[in-house]
C-alpha cells in the first residue's frame, strides 16, 4: 500500500523554487548529477512511494522545493562515503514511512540521531536501530557542518539554509525571493549586490544605496564569487 503523504510537486508560495542550475550552484554539485538524481531517485524510485514526483517543469527545466533541495544536500554528503545510493534510498523509504514525512533527509530529528555502534554508523531512535553505513568520521563531520548551515522549524524540518555558514549574512529562505540567496533580514538578492560591484560600484556606495552593512556587502560578493 502506497503512503498517503503529500509531496509539493508544484510551485507554492513560501516553499522555494530551485531549478537544476540553482541546485548545482548552491550545493556545489555537478549539474548532470543533480539532474540524474532528481529524475532517477526522487521522481522515480522515491516518487513511486507516493505515486507522485518531487519535481515540476519550469521554463523547460526541472525545479524542486526547499525541502527537496536540503534532501539532495544531505544525500550528496552521505554519498561521499561508502554508502551506496541504493542503501540511502532504502534508508529514506524506511525513515519516511516511520516518521510519516516525504522529506526525512531534511529533518533535524532524523539527522541528529545518527550514532556509532561498533564499526557501523546507524540511526538510533531508542527502540529501533537502522544500519546506515560502515564509515564513521565523515558522517560526524558532516552532521556538525549540517547544523551550522541550517535552521529548523517547530516541525523539525529545515526552514533556512546558510550556504556560507551562519557566520555570514547570506541565506536561502523560502519566504523571501522564492528561496534564492538573499542578504539576511532583507529581500536583497546576493546576485544583485555582486552584479553592481562587478559593474564598478564601490562597496561603500552599495551599502548606502541598500542601507546594509559593509559585512553584508562583502558576504554577498563572496557568495557571488563562489557561485560564479
Amino acid at each position: 500500500m502506497k503512503q498517503e503523504l503529500k509531496i509539493e510537486n508544484r510551485p507554492v508560495l513560501g516553499k522555494g523554487i530551485y531549478t537544476i542550475p540553482d541546485i548545482a550552484m548552491l550545493l556545489g554539485i555537478p549539474t548532470t548529477k543533480a539532474r540524474r538524481w532528481i529524475s532517477e531517485f526522487w521522481d522515480d524510485r522515491l516518487g513511486k512511494e507516493y505515486q507522485s514526483q518531487y519535481s515540476w517543469n519550469i521554463d523547460f527545466n526541472r525545479a524542486v522545493n526547499f525541502h527537496t533541495l536540503i534532501e539532495i544536500y544531505t544525500f550528496y554528503h552521505l554519498s561521499k562515503s561508502a554508502i551506496s545510493p541504493a542503501q540511502l534510498l532504502e534508508a529514506h523509504k524506511i525513515l519516511s514511512k516511520r516518521y510519516k514525512t516525504p522529506y526525512p533527509f531534511a529533518s533535524k530529528h532524523i539527522i541528529e540521531r545518527v550514532k556509532v555502534v561498533g564499526k557501523k554508523v546507524v540511526f538510533d531512535d531508542g527502540d529501533v536501530v537502522f544500519t546506515l553505513d560502515k564509515k564513521l568520521q565523515l558522517h560526524f563531520t558532516f552532521i556538525r557542518q549540517f547544523f551550522e548551515k541550517l535552521d529548523f522549524g517547530k516541525d523539525d524540518l529545515a526552514v533556512r539554509f546558510w550556504p556560507l555558514g551562519r557566520k555570514h549574512e547570506i541565506v536561502c529562505d523560502p519566504q523571501r525571493q522564492f528561496g534564492q540567496p538573499v542578504i539576511n533580514g532583507t529581500n536583497i538578492l546576493a546576485e544583485t549586490v555582486k552584479r553592481l560591484y562587478d559593474g564598478g560600484d564601490s562597496k561603500e556606495l552599495i551599502a548606502r544605496i541598500y542601507d546594509i552593512s559593509p559585512k553584508q556587502v562583502d558576504d554577498a560578493i563572496t557568495y557571488g564569487s563562489k557561485a560564479a
